[in-house]
């Protein structure tokens, strides 16, 4: 069975929207409440060498990753 990643190369749908809430893979994690989210940041950069077009948002949440943990 083919991944997401590998069906949307394959299609070639673009662009593709990414939010992303930090890159600090542990904080990562806890956000999105997903012991495997803070692996999947590396999908950004194979995405980007697949030549995907992406559009992308910065979720910025008081308190949790506005300070010191700056995207």
């Amino acid at each position: 069975m083919r991944s997401r990643r590998e069906w949307a190369f394959k299609m070639q749908l673009a662009p593709i929207n990414i939010s992303v809430q930090t890159t600090n893979p542990e904080l990562r994690c806890k956000m999105l409440n997903n012991r495997f989210a803070g692996e999947k940041l590396k999908f950004l950069d194979q995405l980007y060498e697949g030549h995907v077009e992406m559009n992308g948002q910065i979720v910025c949440c008081k308190g949790v990753n506005d300070g010191k943990e700056n995207i």
